[in-house]
């Protein structure tokens, strides 16, 4: 499985592309990769990771209208709805999932509006 260094300041130690190029490497050859936050030594991103697990299960808790604000009309980006995929039958749509696809060009706009909508108290609400 593939994996990336959690620990350590990228950029001061110059890593930071090289493991960000490992992690985008990774999701578009197998698919998905680890991050060992809990014994990798980075510091406070267990944290983090709970807020992020929170903010996914706050974000799929929305009602669909909502949800499909974001989609984009492609599978490949955006709200897609359960449904849309099937994982390995498409005649078995119980394997279906529904997921939300952010691109690294959507990344920063979206982390930026984020903060901003927590500030006025709107996120995810």
């Amino acid at each position: 499985m593939p994996e990336a260094d959690a620990a350590g300041d990228y950029h001061s130690h110059g890593r930071g592309a090289k493991e960000n190029e490992k992690l985008m490497a990774a999701s578009r050859t197998a698919g998905f990769f680890y991050l060992d936050f809990d014994h990798s030594g980075a510091a406070g991103l267990p944290k983090k990771k709970k807020d992020v697990l929170k903010a996914i299960k706050e974000y799929f808790s929305q009602p669909d209208e909502i949800k499909q604000l974001d989609s984009k009309g492609v599978p490949t980006r955006g709200y897609v709805k359960k449904g849309t995929f099937t994982a390995v039958d498409p005649k078995r749509p119980d394997e279906s999932f529904e997921h939300l696809v952010i691109g690294t060009h959507n990344l920063g706009v979206i982390l930026k509006l984020s903060n901003e909508l927590v500030k006025v108290g709107m996120w995810l609400t």
